[in-house]
């Protein structure tokens, strides 16, 4: 009887013991950082492009140095992020993608955290299709044109005719939106007098005031 109280208190020790590692492992502030961030998504487009062969960087915001990440694509396949220094960016780097891929990010505690290899936080972020059509003169023209991003599922199903169509149709609504020469002097003849006239009856006023005041001044 005495051994099977001494196994039982034992075991309830043993339990206590591991409950209060767990407890040592919660970092509040660490847990309340988990809760604001959100997924970030950074195209390689800029000066950096041809010293990562990486299309796009997933990271998350408000970034701080005693956490991991993990990214994990719809494969299973999974990569820990690292620092860019050129991009001075901490995130896992990914290549294009033909079909839409939805990641998990997954938010760890780092080494130095209280919360070492802890699962924070689990994220999702999904990235459109590569959009071919970005190569094309209309989208080296007009390239924040949203049939023209890199990234996008707005052409997918998009023929070259129609993609072709909406452009002009967009090219033919900026040009309709800027005032002709012909229009801008129509307006200026139109309400210049409006414009004009009070301009020259201030002026003269003031003409007339100096020629008084110098008048005046060569009398003296």
């Amino acid at each position: 009887m005495k051994k099977t109280n001494l196994f039982i208190l034992s075991l309830l020790l043993m339990v206590s013991f591991n409950i209060d590692l767990k407890a040592d492992c919660r970092d509040e502030d660490l847990n309340e950082w988990a809760t604001t961030i959100e997924p970030v998504f950074i195209e390689n487009n800029g000066e950096h492009k041809y010293d990562y062969f990486y299309s796009y960087f997933l990271s998350i915001s408000n970034i701080r140095d005693d956490i991991v990440i993990k990214v994990i694509d719809k494969n299973g396949d999974s990569s820990y992020g690292e620092k860019f220094e050129l991009l001075n960016l901490y995130g896992v780097g990914c290549y294009t993608n033909l079909e839409e891929e939805t990641y998990r990010i997954e938010v760890y505690g780092g080494e130095n955290s209280k919360c070492k290899n802890e699962l924070l936080r689990s994220l999702t972020y999904t990235v459109k299709p590569y959009n071919d059509m970005i190569k094309t003169e209309e989208c080296e023209k007009y390239p924040n044109h949203e049939l023209c991003q890199s990234f996008t599922d707005k052409t997918q199903n998009m023929t070259r005719d129609d993609f072709n169509k909406q452009m002009q149709q967009y090219e033919k609504s900026i040009k309709n939106s800027r005032p002709s020469w012909q229009t801008l002097f129509s307006t200026i003849r139109e309400y210049g007098v409006y414009v004009l006239f009070p301009f020259f009856l201030i002026s003269l006023i003031y003409i007339i005031k100096i020629h008084n005041y110098k008048k005046k001044e060569s009398k003296e």
